[in-house]
């Protein structure tokens, strides 16, 4: 009895060099396992989780990833570097200490610039509305001298300490608060089996002392 064969029937091209063959759909049939760290549990459901299936609105969603306690850790550290430099400021009011409402209003301040696509506009230009090129949601949220000073004194991380954490992590700058936000992301959302990682092109041009 002659063996019987198989005949692909699916539609193909022939490619340049009239030989290879182009199919137009893919070949379902699998040849191998699959390999254990492309294996997704099936109790992980792809999608929102934990507080963030509960947000209604755009700034419960924002809250989700960078949480309150974030938030008061940057002013945290940031009124420690504020107090540091102040001395060097004649008029005490020039440095004033900030707190959550106005570091929350600064993080609007550049949300907003960066969804008007203001990233190589003149920053004055947004609080001049002399001839109209002012954003009045900016300039009536703070001046553009205090926008500057926090801009300058927004810190991550206890300056006092970071000479100590820089020998053991180059990161040390933003560690915190890039745990603190990927720890929320792990909380808010479970990826699905089709996420994939890839490179990306940072635009920078200068000395860094590690290794991505």
């Amino acid at each position: 009895m002659e063996e019987r064969q198989d005949v692909d029937l699916r539609e193909f091209y022939i490619g340049k060099n009239k030989e290879t063959r182009w199919y137009v759909e893919p070949n379902m049939t699998r040849t191998s396992r699959t390999q254990h760290y492309n294996i997704i549990p099936t109790f992980h459901r792809p999608g929102l989780k934990g507080h963030a299936e509960n947000a209604k609105t755009h700034l419960e969603s924002f809250e989700c990833i960078i949480d309150e306690n974030m938030f008061k850790k940057i002013v945290s550290y940031t009124k420690i570097y504020i107090t540091k430099i102040k001395d060097r400021f004649v008029r005490e009011r020039d440095a004033k200490l900030t707190d959550v409402c106005k570091i929350k209003s600064l993080i609007g301040i550049l949300l907003l610039a960066g969804t008007l696509k203001s990233s190589r506009r003149n920053i004055m230009d947004m609080w001049d509305n002399s001839n109209g090129t002012g954003v009045e949601a900016i300039y009536v949220t703070m001046s553009a001298q205090r926008f500057k000073f926090l801009m300058r004194c927004l810190r991550f991380d206890d300056v006092r300490t970071r000479d100590q954490r820089k020998a053991l992590d180059k990161l040390a700058t933003i560690t915190e608060i890039i745990e603190d936000f990927v720890s929320n992301s792990k909380n808010s959302f479970n990826p699905s089996d089709d996420l994939s990682i890839d490179g990306q092109l940072v635009e920078f041009r200068g000395n860094c002392p590690f290794r991505q």
